[in-house]
Parts: C-alpha cells; structure tokens; sequence
C-alpha cells in the first residue's frame, strides 16, 4: 500500500508526499493537470482494476495498492506527467546542496519534437515559443530551497525575482548586443564568425544558464547550481537536434571561469580554431553576466572594471581595449534593460540616469515573462534607441588593458 499526499504551502504551491517524504513543489495550478493525467493513468493503464476516486485538493491523501512496477509508472505520472520528460541528472545533483535538510530535485517538461532544429528555419515564432514553454516548465517552478521565494501581481506568479525569466531574456539580450558590437566594430578580431547553429545554441545556454538554481544563494555558498543548469541545456540542447560536440563543448562553459583543456577540435572545426571559440564562448557568457549585476551590485567603479576586464577577452588580440566611457554606456544599456522587465537598479549613476525603480517594479517582472517575445521586442527596441542616441565609435576603444578583476 502506498500512500500519496498533496499539501499546499499556500494558496499558490503546493507540495507532493509520497510514503510520508517530500518529493516537489508545484503550482496548484498544475493540479488540473496532475488529475487529468493520473485519471488517464487508470482509465487507460489498469482497466481492470477499481478506479478510485482520486481528489487532488488542499490536504488531500489517498492510499493506492499497487505492485511494483504498477507503482513506479503511477510515481512518474504523479510527479513528472503523461506526455512530459524528466531531466536526468547526477546523483549529486538530484539532491539540493543545503546542509540543513536536503531535498530531491525533480524537472519535468513537455516534449519538444515541434522545435526541433528550429535555428535552421530563421523563424524567431517558433524561437519564442520554444522560450516560452521552457519558462513555464523549466524556469518558472518554485525553488525547492525557497518555495515561497516569488512575486505574485494580479493573480500573476514570477518565480525566481532575480534569476527567473526576465533574467534570462536580459541575459540573452546582452549576448546579442556584445556580438553585434563585436562584429560591426572589430570585424577583423572574430575570423571565425559563430554559425547560426552556434548562435542560437549559446542564446539556449544563456536563457538556461540559471535554471539549475535552487535557492538565491552566492556561486561559492552553492557549487550546484552551475553543473545543474549546464544538464538540463544538455538534455534540452540535444532533444532539440544541436551537434554533440557543440553541447558539450558550450555546457562546460557554464563555468566560465575555468580553463577548458581541448583534446581535439569540435563541431567540424580544428583544435586551434577550437580553442579560439571556447575563449569566446566564455567571455560572452561572462560579460552577459556581468552586464546583469547593476541589479544587485551597488558599486559602480568596481563593476565598470569587472565589465572592463571581461571585454578585453573579447578584443585582447587587438592593441585595443574598451574605454570607461563605453563600458558605462554599456551598464547604462542594462540598467535600461532591468528598468523595461522590473529589476532594480543598485548603482546609483545609473538608476537616476535610467529613471528606473531602485527596488523594482514586481508587476513589470511578473508582465515581463507572460509574453517573452513582447518583452524580447521590448528590449530590442531599448537596445535601438540607445545606438540610435550614441552610434558606436572605434574612438571609444584606449590602448590601456584593463586589470584584472576577480568574480563575485
């Protein structure tokens, strides 16, 4: 006999027990959906069997006498769903790291045969939509750390405040606007110019790159969350038709840090062109990152050096690096960005310059991932405005390489 539970934790989320232990969070909105498909799971799996009259309601339980095998198919349709994947994960990454109480981390998705290879199509529809059920189902979900860790405006529910979804469209957004920049300005120091294959798989990484997170705590209080978001781009990556080697080679770059020891070329491409793109690879990520902190990073001058040091990974082959004055246009451009989707502006200079909310606009938030390809026009649009006020210029660039600064 087995026992099954549905407790909420408010009147937004809910958690699933079975035998008495803790398995997930969910939205209780998702419990029309859970008993659509454990309904199913009887009706159509076990015909023969008496079909209980199953309530999914606040507090409920309900005891099934099932064999073994009986039992794990109902546990999957129960946790994960019918029609819906799990992200297979590493044994030390399927528990959270929290040295209090340790709890199991469980992803569930719908399938994604209609993307499939969507890049080679040059089809920003269907580049949307696919953002757009990966948020719901990937990014949008309580923490199992901090269930209770979300903005709820007009019946509206925005996970993760500060690396939910609107943090990943900024993320992406970033990484599209240092490309540009990389290739109308200094065309000559990127001679291999990424593929449409590569482009759209990194713009994947970026918008996932936080999606193993947890809890809201700090890169080294958490060394989890980097190797978990990396994962599930993998299995999400490859379910969606990207080259191997190209998954690989990008998911360890999550950790743009470190340095990646090539043994041999990938994605058709030489060792030493390889290596080029790794670097590459890493310092978007990282200045896409960096860019994003003028929401909770206070001090301007030393985040203008971090960003600062970052670009010059970009253009250190060149006698060049990027000025002051670009980068706070760049930092500008962000906190312009943080603005438009309701995240606040730490840095003083640029939050009154901005005119933005110091501590955030949460409806903005909230609105900001309803309609992902609204609030990527949004930006887009954010983004145009400022080249239009302020054309980019090789006058901007000094031939004084930054110092180096550590990560936060």
């Amino acid at each position: 006999m087995y026992q099954f539970k549905v407790s909420f934790i408010d009147s937004n989320i809910c958690e699933l027990i079975i035998n008495g232990e803790f398995q997930k969070y969910v939205k209780v909105e998702e419990l029309t959906r859970i008993k659509a498909d454990v309904d199913q799971f009887f009706h159509g799996q076990i015909p023969s069997k008496l079909i209980p009259d199953i309530l999914l309601t606040e507090n409920s339980e309900f005891n099934l006498d099932l064999n073994e095998e009986e039992f794990e198919h109902f546990k999957y349709i129960f946790l994960i769903g019918r029609d819906r994947k799990t992200i297979q994960l590493t044994p030390e990454l399927q528990m959270t790291s929290s040295e209090d109480i340790k709890k199991p981390v469980i992803y569930a998705y719908r399938k994604l045969d209609r993307f499939h290879a969507y890049w080679r199509d040059n089809d920003n529809d269907r580049r949307f939509k696919l953002y757009q059920q990966l948020s719901q189902d990937i990014i949008e979900i309580p923490y199992v750390d901090r269930p209770l860790e979300y903005e709820c405006r007009r019946g509206r529910l925005a996970f993760h405040p500060n690396h939910g979804t609107a943090h990943a469209v900024r993320l992406v957004t970033h990484f599209g606007k240092y490309l540009d920049f990389m290739n109308s300005s200094l065309t000559s120091l990127n001679p291999n110019p990424l593929t449409e294959m590569e482009k759209s798989c990194l713009e994947l990484a970026l918008f996932l790159f936080r999606s193993g997170r947890t809890n809201e705590t700090s890169w080294s209080a958490d060394r989890s969350y980097s190797p978990r978001s990396a994962a599930i781009f993998s299995q999400i990556a490859d379910d969606l038709g990207y080259d191997k080697s190209l998954i690989n080679t990008v998911a360890h770059c999550f950790d743009y840090e470190i340095k990646i020891d090539l043994k041999e070329g990938f994605y058709n491409q030489s060792l030493r062109d390889s290596h080029v793109k790794v670097k590459l690879y890493q310092s978007l990520f990282k200045a896409a990152h960096v860019s994003d902190l003028v929401r909770c990073n206070s001090n301007l001058s030393v985040l203008t050096e971090y960003l600062k040091s970052t670009l010059y990974q970009l253009f250190k082959n060149s006698e060049y690096s990027i000025s002051d004055k670009k980068v706070y246009e760049f930092l500008l451009l962000a906190a312009k960005y943080c603005k438009a989707t309701g995240a606040p502006v730490a840095i003083e200079e640029l939050h009154y310059e901005a005119k933005s909310d110091y501590y955030g606009n949460p409806w903005l938030m909230v609105n900001s991932i309803i309609n992902i390809e609204s609030t990527f026009n949004d930006l887009n649009t954010v983004y145009s405005d400022s080249i239009a006020e302020d054309t980019v210029q090789t006058n901007d660039l000094i031939d004084k390489p930054p110092l180096y600064v550590h990560s936060f």
